[in-house]
């Protein structure tokens, strides 16, 4: 960033984009990309050489980078132009756990999708069909039910089903009659909860 005569701070449209993301250092945006015919925005995001990360399995010591892999992210639309994120993620050398890959903070691993992006579809989700927001985002349905099929996951681990019954009724059935039925008896039930 720069100041002018005035003290007045001006930022180049890199800081900007840096600033825009919530990227702490070492992340910084490197290199922007936009291409009006494809209505589509590019940021370019890294790290400069020699930077080092915490273990991500002991959170222990700094770490020097073994090597990186390229990843690319979707992210929320800038005004009505598609925007995806570009980082070489890299792994560190730990002296205590080996090789590992570094978690990037803009999103959950194995996600092609920022964490900004996947809330938007679960606010999304909440108000219209699956069909509908795949429309709004311009993502297949598949990968929003991706999405969507993690965070119901992660949600059902977080409850606590202790107190359910494994067996809380006797089903009694019958596909003899036209409507065919299945019921629980409720006498069959103690005092446990039921899902």
């Amino acid at each position: 960033m720069k100041s002018n005569r005035k003290g007045i701070v001006l930022m180049d449209e890199l800081s900007l984009f840096t600033l825009a993301l919530g990227l702490s250092k070492p992340w910084q945006v490197v290199d922007i990309r936009f291409s009006k015919e494809e209505g589509r925005l590019d940021l370019r995001i890294d790290f400069p050489r020699g930077a080092k990360f915490p273990c991500p399995t002991c959170e222990g010591q700094e770490c020097e980078v073994h090597d990186t892999k390229d990843r690319t992210w979707r992210h929320l639309n800038f005004f009505q132009y598609e925007t995806y994120l570009h980082a070489r993620v890299p792994r560190v050398g730990c002296d205590r756990c080996g090789i590992k890959q570094v978690e990037v903070p803009w999103a959950r691993p194995g996600s092609g999708f920022t964490l900004l992006f996947e809330m938007l579809v679960l606010q999304l989700s909440r108000e219209m069909s699956v069909a509908g927001v795949a429309d709004v985002t311009a993502e297949s349905a598949n990968r929003i039910w991706r999405i969507l099929a993690h965070y119901v996951e992660e949600a059902r681990r977080r409850v606590d089903l202790s107190g359910f019954a494994e067996e809380p009724g006797e089903l009694e059935s019958s596909i003899s009659s036209p409507a065919g039925y299945a019921l629980i008896n409720p006498h069959k039930i103690e005092e446990n909860r039921l899902i």
